[in-house]
């Protein structure tokens, strides 16, 4: 007798420990949802569940089973689209306890604000959180956390937070640009490298080294009343091996493989997104670890996909989220994208997707069957190194004028305007390092960035020359912003303690960079091209009511003089032009000069 009452005591003191760690996620859902069909993970389930009820709700529970570990059970339910606001009780009956309740709230759905979609008249300013401002010195050093605050350590974490993104948003929209990009701000509390957040350890909770999920949606709206557009990176083909999903293995079929193999080889970006390799090449790519600490999800698992689905949902409907993007996309399968969009365009009329592929290759080819459901931009791999190279003293001039020229045949006209245009991120070297640290030749793929059909996309620091080299390791790429940190001996904000040539480019770049965002019409609308004389390349923006000519002189040494009559079809009807790089005005088209491994932006007037 006394043996069973111990037992029985122990099993007892077992479930309520357990039961005051206990967790479901998503912990709540809205009404007014099409997405009525919900799978709940219990985390640190009671031992010995013999049933599960929802008390005093019209909540359907469908059924539920344990995970392969059952530490974890799955509940699966069903929520009238007419379901009024309220908590429920979900009630765990077990064998050896008193029963043990959780509530799960259903919310009143917010009013989304006026939609703010993305088009190619912006222009997108891209930033790492932790590299960027330390806005709150107190969430630096975080017990909890594997990985404290070490800015001497390159792959570290340096401290950069939500509050230091929020005190720099004048900055960013004075800079001109009209769009915000961060990368993921999920949990990612790992041994090393979650200063990008790109394997999460919790997909329902800001990391804590950046703020809170109050901070983040101050973020967004603040945002939204700067007239700042806002895009939100998510991860969904991998997690951190700190995950407890990976931690304490939920389910093997949940992963490719439970250990890395250091002899396989790394995820092939090009391979994945050719639409005429084997999609048996595909599947093997698709299934490798990027990073021993990054296990690759299985998404040919039915419930990894509709975990994955029900969070982003959860992020866009707690956030009022408008402008995703899916970075590595093309790692997830194409049966989660196609999944994914329909849900999306099933709940939302008002989001725009952004694919995101370290690839080269026409990615419009593979993702048109797959992204039709909503408006989709691509990033665009293929032009930071032509634009590098077509400038660069060590490469032909003819050839580089050639190759820009080139690289918009391969788009149709409307693709062209959907592609996300790269002077620099988180992945590349630096732009000014591609610039042979040459201002004159940084300005030169500036002005072709921004003139170019498409959406500009631009790193954090490049206004002020920042440099790095993706050869030296990524966090080559991911210095702190000076000026970010308190005592930092300069700081990029004020322009104190910067050089007078990154003074210079700053000021050039801010001045077209707002000159784009007071004319949007402009590149939404036409573009034409003329075929490379020698060194030299134009081509025209027109609106209904502007035009612009840009002409670009590649030649090392010799100035470009105007030549009317390759031009009459261009300038007929306009008696005068301004160029935007020199601030020169022309009364006759005929005194127009373009200096050599320069460009001249020209707005046309009457």
């Amino acid at each position: 007798m006394f043996i069973r009452l111990f037992i029985s005591v122990g099993l007892l003191i077992t479930t309520l420990c357990q039961a005051q760690k206990l967790s479901i996620s998503p912990a709540n859902w809205w009404v007014q949802m099409k997405t009525d069909k919900l799978v709940l993970v219990v985390e640190n389930a009671p031992i010995g569940i013999s049933d599960i009820s929802i008390n005093n709700s019209e909540i359907e529970l469908i059924k539920h089973y344990p995970a392969a570990n059952p530490a974890f059970h799955f509940i699966e339910i069903e929520i009238p689209y007419d379901i009024k606001a309220h908590t429920a009780n979900i009630v765990f009956k077990t064998d050896f306890a008193a029963s043990v309740s959780y509530p799960f709230r259903i919310y009143k759905r917010n009013e989304r604000n006026p939609a703010q979609s993305l088009s190619s008249s912006d222009a997108i300013y891209q930033l790492i959180p932790d590299r960027f401002c330390n806005g709150n010195k107190k969430n630096d050093n975080i017990m909890s956390y594997f990985e404290k605050k070490d800015r001497l350590n390159p792959t570290g974490i340096h401290g950069g937070d939500i509050n230091g993104i929020l005190s720099k948003l004048d900055y960013i929209k004075d800079l001109g640009c009209t769009t915000l990009e961060i990368l993921p701000v999920t949990e990612s509390n790992l041994m090393m490298n979650s200063y990008k957040r790109l394997a999460s350890t919790n997909f329902y909770k800001v990391d804590e080294r950046l703020g809170n999920i109050g901070l983040y949606k101050q973020l967004i709206d603040s945002c939204q009343s700067l007239g700042l557009k806002f895009i939100q990176s998510f991860v969904l083909h991998q997690i951190g091996n700190k995950h407890p999903y990976f931690q304490q293995m939920i389910d093997t079929d949940f992963f490719h493989g439970t250990t890395y193999d250091f002899n396989s080889p790394l995820p092939d970006f090009s391979v994945l997104t050719d639409p005429y390799s084997p999609e048996s090449v595909k599947k093997a790519n698709r299934q490798s670890w990027n990073k021993p600490n990054f296990p690759t999800l299985n998404q040919e698992n039915k419930l990894v996909r509709q975990l994955l689905i029900q969070q982003v949902i959860w992020w866009i409907e707690t956030t009022g989220l408008r402008n995703l993007k899916i970075e590595q996309a093309a790692r997830n399968t194409p049966q989660l994208i196609k999944e994914l969009y329909s849900s999306l365009n099933l709940e939302y009329d008002d989001l725009t997707l952004v694919v995101d592929n370290q690839s080269p290759t026409n990615q419009g080819i593979y993702w048109e069957n797959l992204t039709l459901d909503l408006p989709t931009f691509i990033v665009n791999y293929n032009y930071p190194s032509i634009l590098s190279n077509a400038f660069s003293p060590y490469e032909d001039a003819t050839k580089g004028t050639a190759a820009l020229h080139k690289m918009q045949l391969q788009f149709a006209p409307s693709d062209l305007l959907l592609n996300i245009n790269l002077l620099d991120n988180h992945l590349l070297n630096r732009a000014y390092t591609n610039a042979d640290s040459d201002q004159a030749q940084l300005v030169m793929m500036l002005g072709h960035l921004l003139c170019s059909p498409g959406l500009p996309s631009i790193y954090y620091g490049t206004e002020w020359q920042m440099k790095g080299f993706k050869s030296k390791g990524i966090s080559n790429l991911a210095k702190d912003f000076p000026g970010g940190w308190m005592n930092d001996n300069t700081n990029a904000f004020t322009g104190k303690g910067m050089s007078e040539s990154q003074k210079r480019f700053y000021l050039q770049m801010t001045k077209l960079l707002n000159w784009r965002k007071e004319n949007p019409d402009l590149f939404t609308g036409e573009f034409i091209h003329l075929l490379p004389q020698s060194d030299i390349y134009a081509f025209v923006r027109k609106s209904s009511e502007q035009t612009i000519l840009v002409i670009i002189n590649n030649s090392a040494n010799t100035t470009y003089h105007f030549q009317e009559d390759d031009f009459s079809d261009i300038i007929n009807n306009y008696n005068r032009c301004t160029d935007l790089i020199t601030d020169d005005i022309y009364l006759k088209f005929k005194d127009i000069i373009v200096r050599n491994k320069s460009i001249a932006i020209l707005t046309l007037q009457k």
